[in-house]
């Protein structure tokens, strides 16, 4: 499970979210890792610590939701295979929530179980990688799913801004001519 520096790190993570303020690299972006596979869990929380990562991790949906709520992470790496509550159920209660409505969520699926592909899409998964997962290619996923997060945040907040703008404008009509110069 959880180590006592991923604590600690996790708890400055929870001053950055109360703050707002987003994170688009690798470096104190946090991974919810989930899955029940003891022996995968510990591969992949290394492999992600080493290239950057702060990994907070859980073996079954409930401990899962509730690290959710503590911590909101960055991103979210699910298994198919999980104790409890389904990756599925999981899935469907964060995105109810309200900061998972369009956190990323990536799916880890059995090659041999490709029918898990489109259920993740229909319960809200943002993308998903068939296993076994290949290192560099799960770093790469991450690196574009929390800029493409990064990128809806900015864009998100650009549109409020224009709406504040729009908002602030005076009900009138003007005419204008081609050049740009008003007529009345």
């Amino acid at each position: 499970m959880e180590n006592r520096n991923t604590v600690s790190v996790i708890g400055k993570k929870r001053l950055l979210h109360e703050h707002d303020v987003a994170v688009t690299e690798s470096e104190d972006s946090v991974v919810l890792l989930v899955g029940d596979d003891a022996t995968m869990r510990q591969l992949k929380r290394d492999f992600l610590q080493q290239v950057g990562f702060h990994v907070i991790e859980a073996d079954d949906g409930q401990h899962a939701i509730e690290l959710f709520e503590e911590f909101v992470p960055d991103i979210i790496l699910l298994s198919v295979s999980v104790l409890g509550k389904s990756a599925y159920e999981i899935c469907e209660v964060i995105r109810s929530m309200p900061h998972g409505h369009y956190l990323p969520i990536l799916m880890l699926a059995d090659p041999d179980n490709l029918d898990s592909v489109g259920r993740s899409y229909n319960v809200g998964a943002t993308d998903f990688l068939l296993k076994p997962v290949n290192g560099e290619m799960l770093r790469y996923r991450l690196h574009y799913l929390l800029r493409s997060a990064r990128n809806f945040e900015l864009l998100q907040q650009s549109k409020k801004n224009n709406q504040t703008l729009i908002d602030g404008l005076p009900d009138t009509i003007v005419r204008l001519t081609l050049n740009g110069t008003v007529v009345s």
